[in-house]
């Protein structure tokens, strides 16, 4: 997520480009393999215009380095990272203010991803009617309790979402996350037709067939995610419900689909916005639509264009700097 004045960068997906440049040295060894390119923070009221940038040359499980105001993403290795880094800084000086872009690489085993991914991956408890399960969790031990930020102890009741490790956004782990699975608790209905606008792990794609959505369709652009996507799927064994698209969102793209009961999209509102039109365009006359992905400060701003699409404010949630809504549509 991204938008003026970002909230918190903590789990968030952010993008990564710095201010100098600076070759990594690729890592020897066998097997596939990511280039994971660090960059700065940069400027405020700029990370926004970079995430179209970044995602368009293949970024994905961008992460916050711990130590050091720097971002962290993954790229699908390529026999030259050096013209990977050319394209990158190419895209930061058309998309920001930098005008000498640094960026540090380095060649990761998709081996040690994988780790670092199941790591971060943990059981959770959203709501009282959703909890997150690893693929390797293994059985739990203590009964009916769970830690702060929804960790979970044990198996409880409700819809279970199971995941595999990856490097797609929506592990639960983020409140934008959260707020949207706690949302469409109350939004999907028996049998209806749902869009998931940016699945990345396809987590709120699945949440909306557990709930009794018959069909879904899951839009995700990045390939790999669109992969990590499919194979939760499977691993909900839910193929027969919902089906994800390999395309970015966009008015094109939404307007050769649908029309749909519902619909979610998590995504910075300098993407979002732009989209708005068109998505609600899916969407039948009273059925709902839950955005989120919005940092606090840009609530006002949402439902005044909201307002002109005949969208009205029907819930909302908030959890640090973060905010959703659940919108119904009139006739």
């Amino acid at each position: 997520m991204a938008g003026k004045g970002v909230p918190d960068l903590g789990n968030v997906l952010w993008v990564l480009l710095m201010t100098k440049s600076t070759p990594g040295a690729p890592a020897e060894g066998p097997g596939p393999a990511w280039l994971a390119v660090s960059v700065q923070i940069p400027p405020a009221g700029e990370t926004h215009l970079l995430v179209e940038a970044l995602r368009s040359k293949g970024g994905q499980g961008l992460e916050r380095v711990p130590t050091g105001a720097r971002i962290r993403a993954y790229f699908p290795e390529r026999a030259s990272p050096e013209r990977l880094i050319e394209e990158l800084k190419a895209a930061v000086r058309a998309a920001t203010s930098l005008r000498d872009p640094w960026l540090v690489w380095e060649r990761v085993a998709e081996a040690d991803l994988q780790s670092q991914w199941a790591r971060n991956l943990e059981r959770r408890i959203i709501s009282s009617g959703i909890r997150i399960i690893p693929s390797d969790s293994p059985a739990p031990t203590s009964p009916d309790s769970h830690g702060e930020d929804g960790e979970v102890h044990d198996a409880g009741e409700g819809i279970a979402i199971h995941l595999h490790p990856g490097p797609s956004f929506g592990e639960g782990r983020h409140p934008t996350t959260r707020l949207a699975l706690r949302l469409l608790e109350d939004a999907v209905q028996r049998d209806s037709s749902v869009l998931d606008v940016g699945t990345g792990s396809g987590i709120l794609a699945i949440a909306a067939a557990h709930l009794g959505a018959r069909q879904v369709e899951a839009v995700e652009g990045a390939p790999r995610a669109a992969a990590h996507a499919r194979n939760n799927v499977d691993l909900n064994r839910l193929q027969g419900r919902i089906q994800v698209r390999t395309a970015w969102a966009s008015p094109a793209t939404l307007a050769r689909m649908g029309p749909y009961d519902g619909a979610t999209a998590n995504l910075e509102p300098p993407i979002l916005f732009p989209l708005l039109p068109s998505l609600v365009a899916r969407i039948r006359a009273g059925g709902w639509v839950i955005l989120t992905g919005v940092p606090r400060g840009e609530r006002l701003a949402l439902l005044r264009q909201v307002s002109a699409l005949h969208l009205h404010l029907e819930g909302e949630a908030r959890e640090g700097g973060w905010w959703a809504g659940h919108f119904l549509k009139s006739g």
